[in-house]
């Protein structure tokens, strides 16, 4: 009676494990999952802060159109009382880094620690259009390695890139415009005041942004403006930004009115991001 396995056999089987592994390896690589969980988590909780910091000012002035004051510091420390943290912020740190910087330096100095561990610097405002920015820097995952802002197909950044506006409008940069390990977005079409219409197929961010305003310069839309000004590591590569495909529903686009014509056009809308 056979009683082991032949040493033939045990090849045989560590082979097929072998195979198996470096397949599942490929197809679903953790960090890519990682970085997703991660930035998105980012996303949130920095659009929750700065909605937070703009209904201050409105609730003080109650004017819609009211502005948040841009300068660096005055925002951090406005983020920090929505934004968990271990460490005491050093807001001091706001401002120090150039609008147009490009790649991560080790030089720079976090102006916030999140609770997750999350590193936020806080550039000191520019200009685009006569609109004012300032961008914000999340390190995803803290001090864990790669540390860097370096996008490449096979790996991507673990330092990443937004934008807030006057209005505390949120407004994504770089890489993750395109590639959908970190976001993908959906258009939802509105016909009237009160919201209701129909939303498009998941789409990759920057599609969505495209075929929802075809270029024109709105607030979703003025992150492609903003990447023209961004250098190095966190630039979006133009190679990579998607042609639109237009659908009968974009017929109309979005013009940023509020309200619609008739039940059948869809005249407003706005570009949802999708975990």
């Amino acid at each position: 009676m056979k009683k082991a396995f032949s040493m033939i056999e045990l090849l045989m089987v560590m082979g097929i494990v072998g195979i198996i592994a470096i397949t599942m390896i490929t197809t679903v690589r953790p960090r890519d999952l990682e970085v997703g969980h991660l930035y998105i988590a980012a996303y949130t909780f920095l659009k929750d802060a700065s909605d937070n910091v703009f209904l201050d000012v409105q609730s003080v002035t109650h004017d819609h159109t009211t502005e948040i004051d841009m300068n660096a510091q005055t925002f951090c420390n406005s983020l920090t009382d929505y934004i968990n943290t271990t460490v005491a912020p050093t807001c001091s740190n706001a401002g120090s880094i150039s609008f147009a910087a490009g790649a991560y330096s080790a030089d720079w100095r976090p102006a916030i620690i999140a609770s997750n561990t999350m590193k936020i610097y806080i550039s000191a405002p520019g200009t685009i259009n006569g609109k004012q920015y300032m961008k914000v820097w999340i390190d995803l995952n803290g001090d864990r390695k790669p540390n860097t802002s370096a996008w490449s197909e096979g790996s991507p950044a673990d330092i990443v890139a937004f934008a807030v506006d006057s209005q505390a409008n949120l407004i994504i940069l770089g890489a993750p415009l395109f590639d959908t390990r970190y976001v993908w977005g959906r258009i939802h079409y509105t016909n009237d005041a009160n919201g209701d219409g129909v939303y498009s197929k998941k789409l990759p961010f920057y599609q969505a942004q495209f075929r929802a305003f075809l270029g024109q310069e709105t607030d979703d839309y003025l992150s492609v403006n903003l990447n023209d000004f961004m250098s190095g590591d966190l630039k979006a590569p133009a190679s990579k930004m998607p042609t639109p495909t237009i659908t009968q529903y974009d017929t109309e686009m979005c013009q940023n009115v509020i309200g619609g014509v008739d039940d059948s056009t869809y005249s407003s809308c706005t570009v949802q991001v999708l975990n």
